[in-house]
C-alpha cells in the first residue's frame, strides 16, 4: 500500500506500478482497499514484482530503497521474447522527446 501511495505521484505523473490503483471512493467500490487505496481493475505487472529475484532485491537493499526504485525511477525487465516491459516509472509514451545535438 506504501508503494502504490508513493507511486501515485503527486505532481500528476503517473507511475505504471499504480495503474487500476487510486484513491479510495467512498461510494465506490473496488476489488480490495487497503489504507485508503483501491483497485479498481487487476494491474498484471505486480505479477511481475511477485518473483524471487525481487524478493532477493529486497533482502539485499532494504525496503526503503526497493521503495524509492520503483516509485522514483522507470525500471524494465526483458521478456523472453527479447522485449522489455516496462514495471515502474512515467509511461514512456508520457515524455517529452529531447533532441540532442551530436558532439563533434
Amino acid at each position: 500500500d506504501v508503494l502504490v501511495t508513493r507511486a501515485q505521484r503527486a505532481d500528476g505523473r503517473p507511475n505504471v506500478l499504480s495503474s487500476g490503483f487510486r484513491v479510495r471512493r467512498a461510494a465506490e467500490s473496488g476489488l480490495a482497499t487497503v489504507s485508503g487505496v483501491e483497485c479498481f481493475f487487476p494491474n498484471p505487472l505486480l505479477e511481475h514484482l511477485k518473483a524471487k529475484e525481487w524478493d532477493t532485491l529486497l533482502l539485499r537493499v532494504g525496503d526503503k530503497v526497493l521503495c524509492d526504485l520503483l516509485s522514483e525511477h522507470s525500471l524494465f525487465i526483458r521478456l523472453q521474447s527479447g522485449c522489455y516491459l516496462q514495471l515502474s516509472g512515467q509511461q514512456l509514451q508520457d515524455l517529452q522527446r529531447t533532441s540532442y545535438k551530436k558532439q563533434t
